[in-house]
């Protein structure tokens, strides 16, 4: 049963009064890589916290679940640096970086054709999805209003289209090198 926000807000303050400079303390301790992060941690963790409040949960222990959301969001916070800094590279290191030496080059692939391949191993749903998106261009809103299902679900069918075109891209070109398409 959902509380009235005069009430959760009184809760959240005393909670954070008492809980916001040990949890605080918590996440410096708990983060790894994404340091100066730990603030945003806690103030998630409160947040958390605040919309459990307005809809009708109660704890027995604050302090515990205010440390494990914490913990988790000191993970996520973790997996994030990690994940962004592997996708950067500094500009100086790159003149160091050797060009990777290939069979084949990419002026030499006939897109085209490889395209023409990948669309044949998608089914017609996908195929209709791959074309309202990379040939048409329309958003994710646009895409569910013309399939008749909401943003949300046209999202997760797109990632999964991704996902398969990821697959299917490197197995049409082995095939393309190997001259399996004419």
């Amino acid at each position: 049963m959902a509380r009235n926000k005069e009430e959760v807000d009184k809760l959240l303050h005393s909670a954070y009064e008492a809980y916001y400079e040990s949890s605080y303390y918590y996440c410096i301790a708990r983060t790894k890589y994404a340091k100066g992060s730990e603030e945003d941690s806690v103030q998630n963790a409160f947040l958390i916290y605040y919309k459990k409040l307005l809809a009708g949960e109660s704890f027995k222990n604050i302090k515990a679940f205010l440390y494990r959301t914490c913990e988790n969001m000191c993970r996520q916070a973790d997996t994030k640096f990690l994940r962004d800094s592997k996708r950067s590279v500094d500009f100086e290191d790159m003149t160091d970086l050797p060009a990777k030496e290939t069979d084949l080059l990419a002026s030499e692939l006939d897109y085209d054709k490889i395209k023409e391949e990948l669309l044949l191993l998608l089914s017609a749903e996908e195929q209709e999805l791959f074309s309202l998106k990379y040939e048409q261009g329309k958003s994710l809103t646009e895409i569910g209003d013309i399939l008749g299902i909401s943003p949300n679900a046209a999202s997760l069918r797109f990632v999964r289209l991704r996902k398969k075109i990821k697959t299917l891209v490197t197995i049409t070109i082995d095939k393309y090198r190997e001259g399996g398409i004419l």
